[in-house]
């Protein structure tokens, strides 16, 4: 049997959340937010890496500096990024949380 080049592949999307730092306030009042890489396959494929899982992610990402702030967390968790067109012209999506 062929030994496989991955545990796991995951599929969907990739964001930055931004999580406000002043939890409960206003959003009018929120003066600084902190930034995460977040998705759900996203967060996946680093949790499973963390295991120590061979894992790849499959998504794509603004050719833009949030999409440089994803790629660059996934390279430095281990996370297998060669399935990751960068879209140019495209900005990479980004979630607010208050």
């Amino acid at each position: 049997m062929p030994e496989r080049s991955y545990d796991i592949l995951t599929m969907g999307r990739s964001s930055i959340d931004l999580y406000a730092n002043e939890i409960g306030a206003p959003f009018p009042d929120i003066k600084s937010f902190a930034a995460y890489v977040g998705g759900c396959p996203t967060n996946i494929s680093v949790g499973t890496r963390r295991l120590g899982l061979r894992s790849a992610l499959l998504t794509a990402i603004g050719e833009d500096p949030v999409g440089d702030f994803i790629l660059n967390f996934l390279e430095r968790e281990g996370v297998v990024t060669s399935f990751i067109p960068r879209k140019p012209g495209r900005r990479t999506s980004a979630v607010i949380l208050a």
